[in-house]
């Protein structure tokens, strides 16, 4: 019998140490800050989107109800159109309303 092996005490690798299970908590810890901020982000620009997307309708309802321009209206611009090889000049009257900006066609400003 070899006396010398009774002797030493062979070493576990198989468990964790308390330093390992700390910085492995610090990453996971890491890993779900970063992911609450970016939903937190998300729910905030999903918000504003939002916000935005209401007054735009309320301005296109206001648009709608407007009813256009009439006959006698003055241009105070024109849309150019190009069909067929032929360019035809559409008069319109400027509008905002809001933050948008829109033309309507004058009612029978073209002509055949």
């Amino acid at each position: 019998m070899d006396r010398g092996k009774l002797g030493t005490v062979k070493k576990k690798n198989g468990g964790e140490t308390l330093v390992e299970a700390i910085i492995s908590f610090a990453l996971v810890l890491i890993v779900l800050l970063s992911v609450t901020t970016m939903v937190r982000a998300s729910i905030s620009i999903n918000r504003t989107a939002g916000e935005r997307m209401a007054g735009l309708e309320t301005e296109m309802s206001a648009i709608e109800e407007d009813g256009g321009p009439a006959a006698s209206d003055t241009a105070n611009g024109s849309v150019a159109v190009e069909f067929l090889g032929e360019r035809i000049e559409v008069p319109v009257v400027i509008k905002t309303e809001g933050d948008l900006t829109y033309f309507a066609p004058i009612p029978g400003g073209l002509t055949p």
